[in-house]
C-alpha cells in the first residue's frame, strides 16, 4: 500500500493503534485535558475492576454463573487498560507510534480479543439469563459449565485477532511535511481491511447486540407480567439455599439484577457505536468531507476506555449486594494501614504482669477478646 494512503486505511477498531493527529492534540491545553481524563479513566478502571474480582472471588455466596462472567469481562477490561489506554493516550498526544512492530502486534491482539471477550461474555450472560428466567428446564447453567464456556471465550476472541495481528506492523507516513510513524493491518491491504472490519462489526456488534435485545426483552415481558415459570423458582431456591415463599421479593430480585445487565449491554452498544460509525465513513470515504472528523475519532478512542471503566460503577449504583461488598473491601484495605488508637490504648490498660512461681514470670496481654499469655525465664 502507498504511504498516501495510510490515513484512509487506519484499523480504528484497536484504539491502541490509531495514528490521529488533530489541532486538539497540538494545543498545549488541550495534551494536558486529554492526560487528565485518561488518568482519571485508567485510575476509576482498573481499581474498580480489580474490587469486582476480589469481591466475587473472596466471597463464596457471590460466586453465581453470571458473576463468574461478571469477573471474565472485568478482567479483559483490565487488559484493555493496562496494555492499551497508556499507548493510546501516547499516540493521540503525539501522534506517532513510537514501540516497534512486537508492541503493535501485541497491542492489536490484546485490543481486538478483549473487544470480542467483552462482547461475547455479555452475550452468554443474556443468554444463560433468558435460559434460567424463561426456559429453566432447558437448560441448567452451572459455575463448571461457565468456566468452560469462558475458556471457550478466549480461545474464539485470540482466534479472530489472530488475522489482525499477524498482518500489523509499523510503517512511515509522511503528513504536514512530518515524518511519522503509524501501526495497523498493513499487510491485509486497503480492501481486505475493510471487508475485514464489516465483518468485525457485524459478527461483534450487531449480531450480538440484536441477540442480546431479543433475550433482555423477553426476561423483561416475563418479569413485567410476572408469567415466570414455575421450575425457575424452584431451581432458584435450590441454587440460593432459600425458599421463596415471597414470589414478589423473587421477582424484584431478578428485576433488579436483569436491570444491571441490560445498563451493561446499553453502556457497551453507546461505547463502541462511535468507532464503529467513524470505521463505516472511513471506508465509505466520507471522512475527507466531514469537519472534525479527527476530534470524532478521539471521543471514540475515550469511549472504547470509558466502557472498561465504567461497569463497576454500574454494579455499585444498581446492586446492593456489590456496593455493600465494595464498602466492606474499602473499609478493609482502610483498617490494614490505620492504626485503632482505642485498641493500642487497651492494649497498655490490660497489660499485666504477675509471678507464678519459682522462676516463671507470666506476662498477660489482652487486646479486646484476644489473649495471649508469653511464658518469660527470669532470674530472681
Amino acid at each position: 500500500m502507498e504511504p498516501n494512503g495510510v490515513e484512509s486505511s487506519l484499523n480504528l477498531t484497536a484504539a491502541c493503534n490509531v495514528n490521529m493527529t488533530n489541532q486538539f492534540s497540538h494545543s498545549y491545553t488541550g495534551k494536558w485535558l486529554l492526560i487528565i481524563v485518561y488518568i482519571v479513566v485508567f485510575l476509576v478502571g482498573l481499581i474498580g475492576n480489580t474490587l469486582v474480582c476480589v469481591v466475587i472471588l473472596r466471597n463464596r455466596g457471590m460466586r453465581t454463573v453470571t458473576n463468574i462472567f461478571i469477573v471474565n469481562l472485568a478482567i479483559a477490561d483490565i487488559a484493555v487498560l493496562i496494555m492499551c489506554l497508556p499507548i493510546t493516550l501516547l499516540v493521540d498526544v503525539t501522534g506517532a507510534w513510537f514501540f516497534g512492530d512486537f508492541v503493535c502486534k501485541l497491542n492489536q491482539l490484546t485490543m481486538t480479543s478483549s473487544i470480542s471477550v467483552s462482547v461475547l461474555t455479555l452475550t452468554a450472560i443474556s443468554v444463560e439469563r433468558w435460559y434460567a428466567i424463561c426456559h429453566p428446564l432447558r437448560f441448567h447453567s452451572t459455575t463448571r459449565r461457565a468456566r468452560v464456556i469462558i475458556t471457550a471465550i478466549w480461545i474464539v476472541s485470540a482466534g479472530v485477532a489472530l488475522p489482525e495481528t499477524i498482518a500489523s506492523r509499523t510503517v512511515k507516513t509522511c503528513e504536514e511535511e512530518m515524518l511519522f510513524t503509524a501501526c495497523y493491518p498493513v499487510d491485509l491491504g486497503y480492501k481486505g481491511l475493510m471487508i475485514w472490519q464489516f465483518v468485525i462489526i457485524a459478527a461483534l456488534y450487531c449480531a450480538p447486540i440484536c441477540l442480546m435485545g431479543f433475550t433482555y426483552s423477553n426476561i423483561a415481558f416475563i418479569l413485567c407480567t410476572g408469567r415466570i415459570p414455575k421450575e425457575s423458582h424452584t431451581r432458584a431456591a435450590m441454587l440460593n439455599g432459600r425458599n421463596w415463599n415471597d414470589n414478589d421479593e423473587h421477582i424484584e430480585s431478578r428485576k433488579k439484577a436483569a436491570k444491571m445487565l441490560f445498563a451493561i449491554v446499553a453502556l457497551f452498544a453507546m461505547c463502541f457505536f462511535p468507532n464503529h460509525l467513524l470505521n463505516v465513513l472511513r471506508y465509505a470515504g466520507f471522512t475527507e468531507h466531514v469537519e472534525g472528523i479527527e476530534n470524532f475519532a478521539l471521543v471514540a478512542h475515550l469511549a472504547i476506555f470509558l466502557n472498561s471503566c465504567m461497569n463497576p460503577v454500574i454494579y455499585n449504583f444498581m446492586s446492593d449486594k456489590f456496593r455493600k461488598e465494595f464498602r466492606h473491601q474499602i473499609q478493609n484495605c482502610f483498617r490494614c494501614y490505620t492504626p485503632d488508637r482505642r485498641n493500642r490504648s487497651t492494649f497498655h490498660n490490660d497489660y499485666s504482669v504477675k509471678f507464678t512461681g519459682g522462676n516463671h514470670v507470666s506476662c498477660n496481654m489482652t487486646h479486646s477478646t484476644a489473649a495471649v499469655t508469653h511464658e518469660v525465664r527470669a532470674n530472681i
